[in-house]
């Protein structure tokens, strides 16, 4: 920024000269203002001389109202009364742009100040000072600043120009802050003198604090930002470094936070967060290390870690620790942890955290509430999972996703009683494939929604077009993710979609597993369920007899069918523990009055077994593959009686 200096001067001589006072540009126009105010001498004829700090000059204001050599010349009292009046206005301008100015005489420690100094120092006027008594009112960490710069600019006329903490003994008075610049004058022959200014920036750096600590802090929870976290870390990783030690950081996700915003409304959420940060200042790990790098990611460094795995320990800890204190304070929102560390994953602050990152949003995808440490093994995984999603989305928009049809069987008539809609993807170079190959696009929940809705139309259209030629299709099964059924709105887009193409509700039935019967969402899939089993849709529970929770489930969600996961019945005639728990189901669901299908029937021994277990719902390689829809309606009025074995 420009700065300027000001000469005043009249027709008949030099009235005074303020060079070396130095103005910032806002400060000009007020100067200016505030001289031409003031009930300046006539004769004087004053005339301000502008000139910048290069020396170029920016032009002469006459400040009086006679023209130059109109008047005589001034008498010494009129100069008399001339500089009491440059005294005020010095004073003035002083107070006006917050300045002082100082003069110092090295051989007699003689201090002269004008009134802004001395008010800005806190120092008596009108009294004689010494440098020391300057020294005294800073801090005493810069008094040595200041005396070893006025050293230098007395020996060798160097221009010292530095900011120093003021400790002002008025009462009342907070710590001030002043900028000071003094230059030697090598035009002076009476001693070693030191001129300069000082400005009171108190204000300025008050201002500047609340500048840098709001782009540093999250304004909501008071915890530095990502700005600032990642600022710490770089430093805590360059310590680590040099002593050879571990650093960890710990990246805390709260899920289902836009959830809580929704219902509750958004102080609701923000309480959530201001509760988070408050309980994770409180940690041992010191407040210091704690940020808020996410709209619902916390971050925590551990310094000093003696072994990596330490970390994922901690991590786990925290993790379990802050979702004790959610759900104390009223607040079902589960959290995930991803684990990195220093020097095992990445090198700097940046690395660290994308690893952290990673390693979180790979926990958030499963199932389970837990930390998640990261490994090249992570990276690969996203990578893979990054490269089906993107596959995924392809196949969507070029219509390459569609259902294929597998027949269930009842064994006691050999006959259809229904089918199950299964995912298939025509890849451009490998033909039909499984779901498997685009299984991990599920794990993206807008995905999910996008390939659960195409496969749902396209199945309703298959189905109206069966219906419309008259086919005896039966029921037809359709899976549904856990993401769908947490929807809010699951069930309502199913039966408008049923009552768009005119299909009976009857004619469905939805296939959960268990995990869709698991953690915070279970209230809302429970809903979506009995909405849909009272318009007349059964739902069926899919790999039954692998989850830890089924009985439990049986007894809480609106379950019709019970269907026995394949890995028992591919056990049948293999061990006998598979046999015990076949029979095992099947008793339990006719004493709860279920139906029972049993999946991935390969052989007739199977069969066999099954149907005289009273298992007469199968379905499997051993009667069909899935077909296309082409050749639904051949399967649909099938008999079977091959799988029959002679007794």
């Amino acid at each position: 920024m420009p700065r300027f200096f000001f000469h005043l001067r009249g027709d008949h001589g030099e009235l005074a000269d303020t060079d070396g006072m130095e103005l910032s540009d806002p400060m000009a126009a007020q100067v200016l203002a505030r001289t031409r105010a003031l009930p300046l001498l006539r004769r004087l004829n004053p005339i301000l001389q502008i000139t910048d700090d290069t020396g170029q000059s920016h032009g002469a204001v006459p400040l009086g109202c006679a023209a130059v050599g109109d008047q005589p010349v001034p008498t010494m009292a009129e100069r008399s009364v001339w500089l009491r009046h440059w005294r005020s206005w010095f004073g003035n301008i002083e107070e006006l742009i917050g300045a002082g100015y100082f003069e110092y005489e090295a051989s007699s420690n003689s201090f002269g100040v004008s009134r802004g100094f001395a008010r800005i120092l806190g120092l008596p006027e009108d009294q004689s000072l010494s440098f020391d008594d300057v020294l005294h009112r800073c801090a005493e960490g810069t008094r040595h600043i200041l005396r070893e710069k006025m050293a230098s600019a007395i020996e060798l006329g160097d221009l010292f120009d530095l900011d120093l903490d003021l400790e002002i003994s008025v009462p009342g008075e907070p710590q001030r802050c002043i900028h000071l610049v003094g230059l030697r004058d090598d035009s002076r022959v009476d001693g070693v003198w030191v001129s300069g200014v000082c400005a009171d920036i108190s204000e300025r750096r008050r201002l500047e604090s609340e500048v840098w600590d709001a782009s540093n802090h999250d304004p909501l929870t008071g915890l530095p930002n990502r700005i600032q976290f990642r600022s710490r870390l770089q430093a805590a990783l360059r310590q680590a470094d040099g002593a050879g030690s571990r650093v960890g950081i710990l990246l805390i996700g709260l899920d289902h936070l836009q959830d809580i915003t929704n219902q509750f409304a958004e102080r609701r959420a923000e309480g959530a967060l201001r509760s988070v940060g408050d309980w994770l200042k409180g940690l041992s790990c010191g407040a210091e290390r704690v940020a808020r790098v996410g709209d619902d990611a916390f971050a925590i460094i551990i310094p000093e870690l003696p072994h990596r795995s330490r970390a994922a320990v901690m991590a786990d800890t925290i993790s379990a620790g802050l979702r004790k204190h959610l759900v104390g304070a009223g607040l079902n929102c589960a959290t995930h942890a991803g684990v990195a560390v220093f020097p095992d994953n990445g090198r700097d602050a940046d690395a660290l955290l994308k690893d952290a990152e990673l390693a979180l949003s790979l926990a958030r995808m499963g199932s389970q509430r837990r930390a998640v440490p990261y490994s090249p093994r992570l990276r690969r995984e996203w990578l893979r999972t990054l490269q089906v999603s993107e596959q995924a989305r392809t196949a969507l928009s070029e219509d390459q996703v569609f259902p294929f049809y597998q027949p269930q069987i009842d064994l006691s008539t050999g006959r259809t009683t229904g089918f199950e809609a299964l995912l298939r993807w025509r890849h451009p170079s490998k033909g039909i494939q499984p779901p498997g190959a685009i299984i991990e696009a599920f794990k993206d929940p807008e995905l999910a929604m996008l390939l659960s809705e195409r496969m749902r139309s396209r199945i309703l259209t298959d189905i109206r077009g069966w219906l419309d030629r008259g086919l005896p299709i039966g029921r037809i099964a359709i899976n549904a993710s856990a993401i769908e059924l947490g929807e809010r709105h699951f069930s309502a887009g199913v039966l408008a979609g049923l009552a768009r193409f005119r299909v009976p509700p009857e004619l469905i039935e939805i296939e959960v597993t268990e995990t869709a019967f698991m953690g915070r969402q279970a209230d809302e899939v429970a809903d979506q369920l009995k909405i849909l089993t009272q318009s007349g849709i059964r739902v069926a529970l899919d790999d039954f007899g692998t989850g830890y929770g089924s009985l439990i489930h049986l007894k809480h969600f609106p379950v019709e069918v019970l269907k026995i996961d394949r890995s028992f019945i591919a056990d049948i005639g293999r061990t006998n523990q598979s046999a015990v728990i076949i029979r095992a189901i099947i008793g339990l669901a006719k004493s709860l009055d279920l139906e029972v299908v049993a999946e991935g029937v390969e052989t007739p021994i199977q069969a066999q077994f099954l149907a005289d277990e009273g298992c007469t719902r199968v379905q499997g390689y051993l009667f069909a593959r899935p077909v296309p829809p082409a050749e639904v309606p051949a399967l649909a009025t099938a008999t079977w009686q091959q799988w029959q074995v002679s007794k």
